[in-house]
């Protein structure tokens, strides 16, 4: 935990210390993963895609302004899949044509995320970054038990994160610079997950205990919040981070941890 006490430390006193939330890393995270994805995919021939999914999709263009976004290449045209809608992947699960992946970051979005995307029950990644949005999200979207990366960062979004967050596969979340309110999640069934980046929102109570169970985490930021209370000597568990940001919150750092 030593590197993560340097970290610490800087961050409390400098604003310097900034989250890698920007569009360098992301960036370079999404393009990486998303040509192995394509990649992946590239000789896959694939049907109609499930009717479930298709509305879903259209229900994002109509809530969005869709046709106003930068990139809408086939959109609303045919299927989704066989006419490969601009920042869609599917693929074949369980014999059927999914859509496992919407990635439209910095895509001009603009209006409220539809309850229709619910039944994108196989989706994969869920990447609305950046875009003009607002309102809450809808009920469920952290029940997908497929979702392994979800970056909902600088939308203006608002409401309140679940008691218990039961997501297997995650790995990357991402929902910085919004507008959620209330406690952090205090139970996190998410073994595998490796970047939490809950900052530049208006969170407030204790750091929960759960965060120390996650082994695998490498990045967490929750700075930025309203934070208040000690850190607990659990976070001393955190052995696999080594970024760490706690800055602008109200918390009384006392003995770090270890």
């Amino acid at each position: 935990m030593k590197a993560v006490i340097i970290v610490v430390v800087l961050c409390v006193t400098s604003a310097a210390c900034a989250s890698n939330d920007g569009v360098g890393e992301n960036g370079f995270i999404i393009d990486q993963l998303g040509k192995a994805e394509e990649h992946t995919h590239t000789h896959i021939s694939l049907g109609a895609t499930n009717p479930d999914d298709v509305s879903a999709v259209k229900a994002l263009y109509n809530s969005t302004d869709g046709p106003h976004w930068m990139f809408n290449d086939g959109w609303m045209d045919g299927d989704p899949c066989e006419k490969q809608w601009k920042g869609l992947t599917c693929d074949s699960v369980e014999g059927e044509t999914r859509i496992v992946r919407v990635l439209l970051d910095y895509n001009y979005l603009r209006g409220t995320i539809p309850s229709e995307m619910l039944k994108l029950t196989k989706l994969r990644w869920l990447t609305l970054s950046y875009n003009s949005l607002s309102g809450t999200l809808p009920s469920g979207i952290f029940q997908f038990k497929s979702l392994g990366m979800i970056d909902l960062s600088g939308c203006s979004l608002e409401g309140s994160l679940p008691d218990e967050l039961s997501l297997k596969n995650l790995t990357y979340l991402a929902l910085s610079s919004n507008k959620f309110s209330g406690p952090i999640t205090a139970k996190w069934q998410t073994p595998i997950l490796q970047t939490l980046h809950l900052n530049a929102n208006q969170f407030t109570g204790s750091l929960p205990e759960g965060i120390s169970e996650l082994k695998h985490l490498n990045e967490l930021d929750i700075s930025s919040n309203q934070l208040t209370g000690s850190l607990p000597d659990s976070y001393g568990k955190l052995s696999s981070v080594t970024k760490l940001w706690l800055h602008q919150n109200k918390l009384d750092y006392g003995s770090i941890p270890e």
